[in-house]
């Protein structure tokens, strides 16, 4: 019998040899599964906020695709959503100067904010046509821009 155990999970089996794979694909299970605990417990700061704005909750998955700007480490972040399309969810998140460089913009999945920047996913369920600008130090403004609608 053979015992594995991490700090997520144990793993027996009664066969005499390991299934290496089946660990593998066990162990991934787990992790996509603990992503999307994680996941969810921001959609309900997104689905919160939108209560609190009155506006009707508009999913962004974890797949979808976002517009992100290199320099999303500094300060103030913009953000804004045009409708969605196919695989993008519409969003666009840049800091200081918007630039109509062609490369300004690297198309990234947004599940991957939970890395970069997990203080963005909360407006990610607001729907087409809004916009936010935040700071590091509590500035936050939320507004509607029909303009965005008309891309």
């Amino acid at each position: 019998m053979w015992l594995i155990e991490t700090d997520v999970f144990q793993l027996t089996t009664t066969s005499k040899h390991f299934d290496v794979s089946c660990y593998f694909k066990t162990h991934l299970l787990i992790l996509q599964y603990l992503d999307r605990i994680l996941w969810d417990n921001y959609v309900e700061q997104q689905k919160a906020l939108c209560r609190k704005l009155n506006v009707a909750w508009t999913e962004t998955e974890p797949n979808q695709l976002i517009g992100l700007a290199d320099n999303i480490e500094l300060i103030p972040i913009h953000g804004l959503r045009h409708p969605i399309e196919s695989n993008s969810a519409g969003w666009y998140i840049w800091t200081q100067e918007y630039s109509d460089n062609a490369d300004f913009f690297k198309s990234v999945h947004s599940g991957h904010l939970v890395d970069i920047k997990p203080e963005l996913l909360k407006y990610l369920g607001l729907p087409p046509g809004y916009r936010f600008l935040i700071d590091d130090a509590g500035y936050e403004d939320i507004w509607y821009d029909e303009t965005l609608l008309n891309v």
